[in-house]
């Protein structure tokens, strides 16, 4: 029988409430119009997902030094590391994909000194709270990490709106201005937001 969620232990409800990744993360297509759009929103909301992911395995680490047992806080910590490892595992995905549909505004150099150098400063003082657990200083060590990870989270917040902005102006600048003719020649090879933008363009 399906526990509810006041049955679950920590551990399990922590788990359950966590940012989730999208399924079809992590893959790049090759194509234009409709295609580019497809990519580029499912790149937006991997990068969105992974940063969320990964700030807040980080939050609850911070918060739970010196409030749990050791067990938990070490399952908190493997939980954390996995965070970190997917966005690792991602960042090529991330650079890439930036770089063939959005670099002319240079998200990607953003990204890298935004985004990714905050992560590398709040995983240094995450190490030294760890490290520091009955350290007198702790408390202030937690406070500048919660102050860097309330930064990250502004700006997830930030690049993922800008980015929407560029994705809504790629769909108007598709809609107005068709690159393609669709002929029964070529109807197999259109992708489907390029048959929908045929289909209601307005006359």
């Amino acid at each position: 029988m399906k526990k509810s969620r006041s049955e679950l232990n920590p551990a399990e409800r922590d788990r359950r409430s966590a940012p989730t990744l999208p399924s079809d993360a992590g893959s790049l297509t090759s194509g234009s119009g409709g295609n580019e759009l497809v990519e580029l929103k499912k790149l937006a909301d991997t990068i969105r997902a992974l940063s969320d992911a990964r700030n807040y395995r980080a939050r609850k680490v911070c918060r739970s030094i010196g409030a749990v047992s050791n067990e938990e806080l070490q399952d908190l910590r493997r939980q954390h590391d996995v965070a970190v490892t997917n966005w690792n595992d991602q960042w090529n995905y991330f650079c890439v994909g930036l770089t063939l549909y959005a670099d002319f505004i240079g998200f990607s150099k953003r990204l890298e000194s935004g985004l990714q150098s905050r992560f590398v400063k709040a995983g240094g003082l995450l190490k030294y709270c760890l490290d520091h657990s009955d350290s007198t200083d702790l408390r202030y060590a937690k406070k500048e990490l919660e102050e860097v990870l309330n930064a990250i989270s502004g700006e997830t917040f930030n690049f993922s709106r800008d980015l929407q902005n560029l994705i809504r102006g790629k769909e108007q600048d598709a809609y107005s201005d068709p690159k393609e003719q669709i002929t029964r020649a070529n109807l197999d090879q259109i992708s489907t937001f390029e048959l929908l933008k045929g289909l209601f363009k307005p006359i």
